[in-house]
């Protein structure tokens, strides 16, 4: 059933998309124009309630829908342009601070081996002056006695 439901919305969604894009372009309005102006060479509308009705009816129902529906898909198209730049320019900025990640990461491990060595060479320093000052104090010893 659900898979029915599905199948049904995405038909729905295609026939719904192609409409939009077929009645919002410039040549529906001009066919639809000139399918409200040709019938008032025939047969035009008697007192002003009825031009007034035939202006908004059909005036405004066959000709300014298409006119906005257009103007709504430009609109749109601008939009998307707008947030690809927008995109492109985040993504551009991500891989520049992924990149200076990397640096800072590498940096860090050259500071953290720098510091390993300074350490070693504290430790092997406080050696050295343990040593020599066994050694001061043998001398020492040996003077004194």
């Amino acid at each position: 059933m659900t898979r029915i439901r599905e199948t049904i919305k995405k038909f729905n969604d295609l026939c719904a998309n192609r409409m939009a894009a077929i009645l919002s372009t410039m040549w529906i309005f001009y066919i639809l124009t000139a399918l409200i102006i040709i019938p008032l060479f025939y047969q035009s509308p008697v007192g002003f309630i009825a031009w007034i009705q035939y202006i908004v009816s059909v005036g405004f129902q066959g000709v300014a829908l298409p006119v906005l529906a257009f103007v709504a898909k430009k609109e749109g198209e601008s939009q998307a342009k707008l947030l690809q730049e927008t995109h492109d320019m985040v993504m551009s900025e991500m891989a520049i601070i992924k990149n200076d990640s990397i640096n800072n990461i590498e940096v860090l491990k050259g500071l953290h081996e720098s510091i390993e060595l300074l350490k070693k060479d504290a430790i092997s320093n406080k050696c050295i002056e343990k040593e020599l000052q066994d050694i001061s104090d043998l001398l020492e010893n040996d003077n004194g006695t």
